[in-house]
């Protein structure tokens, strides 16, 4: 009589669930991989064509650098991005270039503070890329007084707080994204708002307010833009801006345009 090993359906059961086991671990170990990968490379698509989210970070963050240095009532170069029919990157006024990457880094302060040259010429070539040298220079615009140091290779200012609460400026509004050849083009609306009290606004087609376009009652105190854009829309100022890539596979700005 020959004796039955019961132990061999048992082993060869461990065998395949071991097999298992590794292969979902490897499984698991490769989705997570995979998963990283995508993380890594985010694409957004416009137009059914596809950008690097990195890109379109860098298309948002000089546009509001340039929102925020040339919507601003209290600067001198108060709406000079929109003076022109169209201004290339490389026709820009060096100071107002270099107004651009140092404004959003300015500290409200009662106290002088510093901005590195170093840092300031990084942001410069960010927007700019190569299409217009940097220069290191005082700036003088309006409420904005920026000292520069050659010898130190900082810029030196005082910024005194604000209540940015119903404050008169440009606003810039965004309607449209696409591709076109080599440029990332985005559309924008262009208007200028005045409070003449706390809750209503006059909104105007151009900041030397020569062109009322309507007034609108605020909710709650607050600016609705997306509203004005929907009732006005047709009557506001549209301009296109167009970022190009670099070298670096980074996107600057390369131009601005006035389209109605």
């Amino acid at each position: 009589m020959v004796e039955v090993d019961n132990r061999k359906p048992l082993i060869i059961t461990i065998i395949v669930l071991t097999i298992i086991v590794v292969a979902l671990g490897g499984f698991i170990a490769l989705d997570k991989l995979v998963i990283n990968k995508k993380e890594e490379q985010k694409l957004t698509t416009i137009k059914n064509a596809e950008i690097d989210l990195n890109a379109m970070y860098q298309i948002s963050d000089i546009l509001n650098r340039m929102d925020h240095t040339f919507n601003d009532a209290n600067s001198s170069y108060l709406g000079y991005i929109y003076n022109l029919k169209k201004l290339e990157a490389k026709k820009f006024d060096p100071s107002a270039a270099l107004f651009v990457a140092i404004y959003d880094d300015m500290i409200p302060s009662n106290t002088n503070l510093q901005l590195l040259g170093g840092y300031v010429k990084n942001n410069f070539e960010n927007i700019f890329g190569k299409a217009i040298s940097y220069e290191p220079k005082s700036i003088d615009s309006g409420n904005y007084k920026i000292a520069y140091d050659e010898v130190t290779n900082t810029y030196s200012y005082t910024l005194a707080p604000t209540d940015n609460n119903y404050k008169s400026g440009l606003i810039s509004y965004n309607v449209k994204t696409i591709i076109e050849g080599e440029y990332v083009v985005v559309t924008r609306k262009v208007f200028y708002v005045e409070y003449p009290n706390q809750t209503s606004v006059n909104i105007y087609k151009t900041w030397d307010k020569q062109k009322l376009i309507g007034t609108l009652k605020l909710k709650n105190g607050i600016l609705n833009e997306e509203e004005i854009v929907g009732k006005f829309g047709s009557k506001l100022s549209t301009y296109s801006y167009k970022f190009i890539q670099n070298a670096a596979d980074n996107y600057t700005f390369y131009s601005i345009e006035r389209e109605k």
